[in-house]
């Protein structure tokens, strides 16, 4: 809903002096149950996932593979292609440009993404 009202949320919230928003994005322990489901969730799900084979061919679309990094490692479970995927993948490129659109209203932290601050 934050993008879909026209950032009518953002807007208001800087309207109303809100300088700042925390988020609590976590980038481990999303349980999903499959390497389709994973890949979608990140932001990676391609045609074949969504149509069938037969109906996306028609349309005469490149053939489109999964790079060796989004692939999930024969040594890696269900869990940790999960986490690995979302930090490698979705946080660089889907939560970042997310995030750059609001930051046009509001600063961000997210605190549990980023690395620890020491005060000495």
């Amino acid at each position: 809903s934050g993008y879909m009202d026209g950032f009518k949320i953002w807007k208001t919230l800087f309207e109303d002096g809100v300088q700042g928003i925390i988020r609590g994005d976590l980038a481990y322990g999303i349980k999903l149950l499959d390497e389709t489901i994973i890949r979608s969730f990140a932001g990676f799900a391609l045609c074949t996932d969504l149509l069938n084979p037969q109906d996306y061919e028609k349309y005469n679309i490149p053939k489109q593979e999964v790079p060796d990094f989004i692939q999930k490692r024969d040594d890696e479970s269900l869990n940790e292609y999960s986490d690995r995927l979302y930090r490698q993948y979705r946080v660089p490129t889907v939560v970042s440009a997310l995030s750059d659109l609001k930051l046009g209203h509001v600063e961000q932290i997210t605190p549990l993404l980023s690395r620890g601050i020491n005060s000495t």
